[in-house]
């Protein structure tokens, strides 16, 4: 989950800065003509966390689950169609708990894992990160791939 808010928040913070250096920028080069129809899509950050945790928001943060999440900012509309990309950014995942595959099967584009992998404090060490020395803990035939 998203803990406090504090990396949306400062995600949306640069990707906003980011955003207007670069149409700042694009106006004073000779490519102005081409540029000035170029619409920049700045992604839209949210934070989630079902405060099972219990930590203090520093920054807005929408109190749901996972799978709550997942399905409010689905990638698809009522009908199959994709709509839109989605990222997960998914810190600190709790020890021994693999959202993964619930994430993979949610149409999630990319998912970026911050945390502590292998044998550390984040996830299922063989289902979440596919660490062979845990592969026996679960009885689940083929597993995932290790991530590098």
């Amino acid at each position: 989950g998203a803990g406090d808010g504090t990396l949306a928040h400062f995600l949306k913070k640069l990707l906003k800065e980011r955003r207007n250096n670069t149409i700042h920028s694009n106006v004073k080069t000779k490519q102005q003509t081409r540029q000035k129809n170029k619409r920049y899509v700045t992604p839209t950050v949210v934070a989630t966390d079902d405060g099972s945790w219990k930590i203090d928001p520093k920054a807005d943060v929408e109190k749901m689950s996972i799978s709550e999440a997942l399905e409010k900012y689905s990638p698809f509309d009522e009908n199959g169609k994709r709509k839109h990309q989605l990222i997960v950014i998914c810190s600190w995942m709790p020890m021994g708990i693999d959202w993964t595959q619930e994430i993979r099967d949610n149409g999630v584009d990319e998912y970026i894992l911050i945390g502590e992998c292998d044998d550390g404090n984040c996830g299922d060490n063989w289902l979440t990160f596919g660490n062979d020395d845990f592969k026996d803990d679960i009885d689940i035939g083929e597993g995932p791939k290790a991530i590098s």
